[in-house]
């Protein structure tokens, strides 16, 4: 197995973890056993579990990107109703993460904490 695709299910697995048992709870042992590995291979992969909760957080912000970008670059839409659809959309969006994935905020909270230059260097970039 390569290296991206072990990163992948070590990342597959925590994600299933911290929607279950939030990011708190979870453990980098309890992700390495669901992999089947020792926790020490697991720190080959990846540096701890915040680095983790960091490749969540970089796969979902393309695509929500994208979904404000077509909202805010449609020429049908006046701007107040581009203001509407993209507050309404992200309000949809937050919800909908909340709802389906309570322990959500954990991650959250953790990562504008703990990671805050790596926020704010992702908003320079756009």
């Amino acid at each position: 197995m390569k290296s991206s695709e072990i990163q992948q299910q070590i990342v597959g697995a925590a994600e299933a973890r911290f929607k279950f048992y939030g990011y708190q709870k979870t453990t980098m042992a309890e992700i390495a056993s669901d992999c089947q590995m020792s926790a020490v291979n697991l720190y080959r992969y990846l540096e701890n579990k915040l680095a983790i909760a960091a490749v969540l957080a970089k796969a979902c912000l393309p695509e929500i990107e994208h979904s404000l970008s077509t909202i805010v670059t449609n020429k049908k839409l006046s701007a107040i109703e581009k203001l509407q659809a993209f507050v309404l959309s992200q309000l949809h969006r937050t919800y909908h993460y909340f709802d389906a994935v309570p322990k959500l905020g954990e991650l959250v909270e953790e990562m504008t904490t703990q990671w805050p230059a790596d926020i704010e260097a992702h908003r320079q970039q756009n």
